[in-house]
């Protein structure tokens, strides 16, 4: 590693990770028994990956790991945190609460089939047990996530209860508390939902595929990476947070590890290159969102969203890729902005990591995540099988270096230890025990990855470079924890949309939008918008966009474009999906935001509307695909030229219509824009993110002038007007065209 590389302290980022997500720091014995019980967790999710268990009893398992791991390690509350004895250690409050919750979960795989034959009639021991659950849910829920999730969770339970004493459209016959404990705890619509399933099979696989990436020193490749390409451009230390944000999003969908990952390099790069250090912050805090609308990951939403739409990932993952290249170009343009406003200066680039040589060294880090791409988009294997085979393609990769440096060598004996195994584990077990393709894979990838080990064991220098017991053992750990916040954000979810289904109040909150909107399309977005923003201060992305998706989503469905066409399901749900991401930069609980401040040492409040103002092109764009299908390349007939060129028309206007915007937000284009610019680039930008060609003639025009006009003040310097700018504009064009 050259002296230009960034190095990342792991054990810093552990730190912040803990801090804000209010771990407890626990003693020697304590820690090794959460560690254990967090590894066998990670073995098990990832045996759940290969090989699929019945239904219940999987997500019976899930959350009987998470809620034991959320009393173990999340305090009863953050003034316990700061205690001493609460923090080397676990109560004997909370190991009893940790005990009950492997009790109810495991009550259910135990007595499966005889509650599956008393269902509607449940004894009252199933009773007690599932009303112990339901509580137990709520609760991590609010150690892990938060109060206000568990606090919804528990007024829609009370409003299953009291329906019959409610006024208007929201009055219902009401249920008794057993018949809402079976139909939350015993059927497939609360609890044990589908948001528990997403969190069960498909979120957890990508999680501990992300910590594999951070363990091999993935994390520190891509953000040199970013920083090679992009140091020595003007802002090139914001535009590193972005790319890096961009390229780490790509494999981790959670704001906060994004945040802590890439922020300990970045926001100390913007510090020092001039920026503020509130904008520092903001701009790591609003890149790092990005993660969860970046393909191919996008955070736990987007396989919910699987569910629910019933279209394949691939076509999701494909629809969402230029919305989130407009997000992350809206952010480009505002860093671009700042450093001219700023007068910042580039990062010389002596100073900088040699893209040819990272590449050359350990370009063999992007395989697993090309890999991901492949075998999603174009061999078209399941989200768990692709998210499997490319963790075991991190493993694998890590040994590249070694191999080489062993080859280089002459070690011809060490390097069979690679070599070898794969190739008579795949032969053998196609013979022996017609093994089936993929699975002589997975066995001998297993075997040379285990073989690899134990030589190492025993020779000490075969492994240097690539991942070893302690890498395994941090990544194992880092899958499951990580999965906690999403996992009880799963399950309280599904106490919302259990009861919606049970009540019949989402087509009644479908009903009373259709009715406030008049039918018009705008105002019935306006109001979900009001709505993912408030839900969204309170509520993670996941459970805004389950309670959203279950309530205001079918109104919208209901409605036309103005041309008279169908809404596609697609462009709604990515709607939503939008505005819950939006949460984790929105004050007051911005918790990107908030992490970002702790490394920058800004003010957290300003730090969040700072992020909110940078990330301000995410609550336009989707309006932009909403009137336009073509920006998520829906509806598009790509044999017919005018359609395609219809919708490159589209996206070009939105593109613009962002330039418009940050320059807008900025005061900056060229030079610093008057207040009349300022409001008439505002009023541009509005004209071209909804595409049509009057409104972006008006907003290229706008850009144009306010472009000439910006021009022409540079020129005529401090002391000239603007209309000398200009005269000297016209002379340097007739001078060139003579």
């Amino acid at each position: 590693m050259s002296d230009q590389e960034a190095k990342l302290d792991y054990s810093e980022i552990d730190e912040l990770e803990a801090k804000y997500s209010n771990f407890r720091s626990l003693g020697e014995w304590a820690l090794l028994v959460v560690s254990a019980f967090a590894i066998i967790s990670s073995l098990y999710h990832l045996y759940a990956a290969w090989h699929m268990p019945k239904y219940q009893l999987h997500l019976s398992m899930h959350l009987m790991f998470m809620l034991v791991l959320a009393f173990s390690i999340y305090p009863i509350s953050k003034k316990v945190l700061s205690g001493k004895r609460s923090m080397d250690r676990i109560p004997v409050y909370d190991l009893a609460f940790a005990a009950l919750s492997a009790f109810v979960c495991l009550y259910w795989i135990y007595d499966y089939d005889n509650i599956i034959m008393r269902a509607g009639i449940e004894t009252d021991l199933d009773l007690l047990v599932g009303a112990i659950g339901i509580l137990l849910v709520l609760e991590a829920t609010r150690r892990t996530v938060g109060v206000a999730l568990s606090i919804l969770s528990g007024l829609f339970l009370l409003y299953a209860y009291v329906g019959p004493y409610l006024p208007g459209i929201f009055a219902h016959r009401g249920y008794s508390f057993e018949r809402i404990i079976s139909h939350i705890w015993y059927t497939d619509q609360g609890v044990f939902g589908v948001p528990l399933y997403i969190s069960a099979t498909y979120v957890i696989v990508f999680i501990l595929f992300g910590a594999f990436l951070k363990h091999s020193g993935a994390g520190e490749f891509f953000i040199n990476l970013a920083y090679g390409l992009t140091g020595y451009r003007k802002g090139g230390p914001a535009k590193t947070a972005i790319l890096a944000s961009g390229f780490l999003g790509m494999i981790n969908g959670s704001s906060i590890a994004n945040t802590v990952t890439t922020g300990v390099f970045t926001i100390p790069l913007m510090k020092k290159a001039g920026y503020r250090k509130e904008f520092a912050g903001g701009m790591e805090a609003a890149s790092s969102t990005g993660g969860q609308i970046m393909p191919p990951v996008m955070g736990a939403a987007a396989f919910i969203m699987v569910e629910f739409t019933g279209i394949g990932y691939n076509n999701i993952i494909v629809s969402a890729a230029i919305p989130a290249f407009a997000f992350f170009f809206g952010l480009w343009i505002m860093a671009h902005l700042e450093a001219g406003k700023a007068g910042l200066k580039s990062v010389p680039k002596s100073e900088l990591p040699d893209v040819r040589e990272l590449m050359r060294t350990r370009g063999y880090m992007c395989i697993p995540v090309i890999l991901l791409l492949v075998l999603l988009l174009f061999v078209k294997l399941t989200i768990m099988y692709s998210a499997f085979f490319s963790l075991l393609a991190v493993i694998l990769c890590s040994y590249i270096p070694d191999l080489w440096r062993l080859l280089k060598e002459r070690r011809y004996i060490d390097v069979s230890a690679f070599i070898i195994p794969f190739p008579v584990v795949y032969l053998l077990s196609r013979a022996a025990i017609n093994a089936s393709n993929m699975d002589a894979i997975f066995y001998g990838s297993l075997v040379t990855i285990l073989f690899v080990l134990a030589v190492n064991f025993v020779r000490k220098d075969l492994i240097v470079e690539g991942m070893y017991l302690k890498d395994f053992k941090g990544a194992l750990e880092d899958g499951t924890k990580s999965s906690l916040g999403v996992a009880l954000a799963c399950g309280s979810a599904g106490i919302i949309s259990g009861i919606a289904t049970l009540t019949g109040l989402g087509l009644k909150i479908a009903a009373l939008v259709g009715s406030i909107s008049g039918g018009v399309l705008f105002i019935a977005l306006i109001l979900t918008v009001i709505a993912c923003i408030i839900l969204g201060m309170g509520l993670p992305t996941t459970a805004t966009y389950i309670v959203l998706v279950t309530m205001a989503a079918p109104a919208i469905l209901g409605m036309s474009l103005p041309d008279g066409s169908i809404i596609p399901v697609l462009a709604v749900h990515m709607f939503v999906l939008y505005y819950g991401v939006v949460a984790d930069i929105t004050p007051p609980v911005a918790l990107a935001a908030y992490a970002a401040s702790g490394i920058s040492n800004s003010n957290q409040f300003w730090t969040g509307i700072e992020a909110f103002k940078i990330s301000l092109n995410k609550f336009f764009v989707p309006f932009a695909f909403i009137y336009s299908p073509a920006i998520l390349l829906l509806g598009i007939d790509w044999n017919d030229p005018w359609s395609i060129g219809s919708a490159l028309f589209d996206i070009a206007t939105v593109f613009v219509g962002i330039i418009c915007l940050q320059a807008a937000l900025s005061g900056y284009l060229f030079t610093h824009t008057k207040t009349i610019e300022r409001i008439i680039l505002f009023v541009a930008a509005l004209s071209l993110i909804f595409p049509n060609i009057p409104g972006a003639v008006f907003g290229v025009t706008v850009l144009i002038t306010v472009a000439i006009l910006h021009k022409a003040r540079i020129l005529s310097g401090p002391e000239g007007s603007t209309m000398d700018g200009i005269k000297k504009m016209m002379s340097s064009m007739t001078v060139f065209n003579k």
